[in-house]
């Protein structure tokens, strides 16, 4: 598969249903992908300083909590952050 941003095709679950991020101008499953936007207007080196910022940022919360700083942040489709939970009252929420 063709990336943007250099994610590992091979070892994602959904690679069957993907239609590849460079063949979808970055929308391989339909909704807007960061990383792929930061690549094509600044290139890979612009994608690694903004996920190095943020992983900063990410830390520094951490820190202030007495939690330790995350190894690295990960690209998600959308379908697995995105996802529905049941609420005390019984009503299914998307957060």
């Amino acid at each position: 598969m063709n990336t943007y941003c250099g994610a590992n095709c091979k070892s994602c679950p959904s690679k069957e249903g993907c239609k590849s991020c460079v063949a979808t101008c970055g929308s391989p499953f339909g909704g807007r992908c960061v990383a792929a936007e930061y690549c094509k207007v600044g290139g890979l080196a612009a994608y690694r300083q903004f996920k190095q910022k943020l992983t900063e940022e990410v830390d520094a919360l951490l820190a202030a909590e007495g939690l330790s700083a995350v190894d690295d942040l990960v690209e998600l489709v959308g379908a697995y952050v995105n996802l529905a939970y049941t609420m005390p009252s019984g009503d299914t929420v998307k957060l």
